[in-house]
Parts: structure tokens; C-alpha cells; sequence
């Protein structure tokens, strides 16, 4: 028998910084916990600290993560 495939949940959500979220170090706000499901997601399951953006807005990002290709290497694009 094959051993079971992990499931994989990549979240993308636009500014938001490596301190935003209380499993990253984020201090609680004044109205509670920073952001307590994810917290709760980060600690049943592995995080990762090295994931960087290859570009300061979202689009030229997104496109990365959906092609595997590099913004500015693309011909022709705008």
C-alpha cells in the first residue's frame, strides 16, 4: 500500500507581513488575539520562515507562483 500524500495548504494573502501573525511573534491587539485559526494551523501542522516575494505588488507574484516563471522574463509582457 502507498503511504498517504500529506495535504498542503498555501496561503497568499496580500500585505501581509511576517509579524502580522501571532505564530510569526505578532503581539495580540488591543481587541484580542492577532490571528488565533491560523495560530491554530501553524501549531497542528509545520511552518516555513524563508518564503520570500519576488516583487513589491501582487500581480508580478502571483503570476510567479502560477507559472514557476520569473516576472521580467516573460517577452512582451506589460
Amino acid at each position: 500500500m502507498a503511504a498517504a500524500r500529506p495535504n498542503l495548504i498555501f496561503i497568499v494573502a496580500d500585505d501581509l507581513g511576517y509579524a502580522d501573525l501571532g505564530c510569526y511573534g505578532g503581539r495580540p491587539a488591543r481587541f484580542g488575539a492577532v490571528s488565533p485559526v491560523l495560530d491554530g494551523l501553524a501549531a497542528a501542522g509545520q511552518r516555513y520562515t524563508q518564503g520570500y516575494s519576488n516583487s513589491p505588488v501582487c500581480s508580478p507574484t502571483r503570476f510567479a507562483r502560477m507559472t514557476g516563471r520569473w516576472q521580467y522574463r516573460l517577452r512582451g509582457a506589460a
